[in-house]
Parts: C-alpha cells; sequence; structure tokens
C-alpha cells in the first residue's frame, strides 16, 4: 500500500497485490488488511458494527426493548411532524407521512453527510437507524388489524395510522405482508450498512481519532 496526505489529513491510498494494484472489493480488502497504517481503530470500528448487528437481534426479539424505545425516542417526533408535512395532500398521504418521515429524515441527512460532507461512517450509521425505524414500523403496521398498540396523545385505536392507511386501500387483511416485507427491507438495510463500515475501515483507514473525516 503507498499513501500520500493532503493539508486536511486525508488519506489516498493505492492499493496492492503483489504488484499489480487490487481491482476487486475482495482483493482490496486483503491488501489492506496487510498494510493498514493502524488496524487497530479498525477493529475498533468492526467492534462498533459487530454491536449494530447484534442489535437487530434485540429489536427483533422484543420490539419494545432496548433498542426498539432508543430507536422511538429518536424517531416519533418526526414521526409526528411527518403527518403534519404531508396532511395538504389528503387523508392517505396525511396517515402515511407518519411513517414515511421517521424513516426519511435519516436517509436525507445521511445522504447529505456521504454526498456533501464525503463522510463514510456518520451516513452509514444514519442509514442503520432508517434501518432499525423500518423495524419499528413493522411493528406497527403488523398491529393494523388487532389495533393493540397504544397511540399518544391517548388517541383512540380509530387513529391508528396503518388501519387507515389498509383499510383506505382495501388491504387491511395483509398487514402481515407489509410488516413481514418492511422488516426485511430494515434488516437487510441495517446489514449492509454493517458490512459497508467494516469494509471502508479497512479500505479508507482511519489513523488516529480526528485525523480523518469519515
Amino acid at each position: 500500500m503507498t499513501s500520500s496526505y493532503s493539508g486536511d489529513d486525508m488519506p489516498s491510498i493505492d492499493l496492492l497485490v503483489g504488484d499489480v494494484p487490487a481491482s476487486s472489493p475482495l482483493q482490496r480488502l486483503r491488501a489492506a488488511r496487510v498494510s493498514h497504517p493502524a488496524p487497530l481503530y479498525a477493529y475498533l470500528e468492526m467492534a462498533l458494527w459487530a454491536l449494530i448487528l447484534v442489535s437487530i437481534v434485540d429489536h427483533l426479539h422484543d420490539p419494545t426493548g432496548t433498542t426498539g424505545s432508543i430507536v422511538w425516542v429518536f424517531t416519533i417526533g418526526f414521526h409526528e411532524v411527518g403527518h403534519l408535512i404531508c396532511n395538504p395532500f389528503g387523508t392517505l398521504l396525511m396517515f402515511l407521512g407518519g411513517t414515511i418521515w421517521q424513516v426519511l429524515v435519516w436517509v436525507l441527512v445521511g445522504a447529505w453527510e456521504w454526498f456533501g460532507r464525503r463522510r463514510v461512517t456518520s451516513p452509514l450509521l444514519l442509514w442503520a437507524l432508517a434501518g432499525h425505524s423500518l423495524l419499528n414500523a413493522a411493528v406497527y403496521i403488523g398491529d393494523a388489524q388487532a389495533r393493540s398498540l397504544p397511540l399518544l396523545f391517548g388517541m383512540n385505536s380509530s387513529h391508528h395510522d396503518w388501519w387507515n392507511i389498509l383499510s383506505l386501500t382495501n388491504l387491511l387483511d395483509y398487514d402481515w405482508l407489509f410488516a413481514l416485507l418492511t422488516r426485511i427491507l430494515g434488516v437487510g438495510i441495517i446489514v449492509a450498512c454493517a458490512l459497508a463500515g467494516s469494509y471502508m475501515a479497512w479500505v479508507r483507514p482511519r489513523t488516529g481519532v480526528g485525523k480523518l473525516s469519515r
């Protein structure tokens, strides 16, 4: 590996396999593991992503447990604001707005971090949070027929977002299917972020805390 440093301490890395530039992602990873300038930081980042993968199990096992509750705190405000944002666009979108915005806000901020600020770790963390937000939404969707979940502000079950959404679209009998698909999408996003984060920890190495804007 050869690396050079610009004024902002961001390494430019050329990975080699023997004397040949690494071309495939797997080749780049193998080369980076051998020549990483500070592997301890890569292992610490991998530990973070492993913890995030474990959080999937906790969230699926008990949606009201530690992970689910933390995600709820981060997302419920945007959920409620989403209803207000989408209110002018009709009843269906008003009810959909809560779920849309509790996920979309993290996707958009992550996109700004990735494309606007050229960060790596922070957008992946934000997108992983969006995935967890989908897991929370899946619980709400799956409750559409039963309407057993307590609602905010003491609202009765007639205000259940997904009961209204699926009733308006004549799809109420399929609440379980929409919940399952949402859950699969959420897990897929989190796993993809964890794998990408672990990969980037090696191929775009951090050489110290604060040494690389990631």
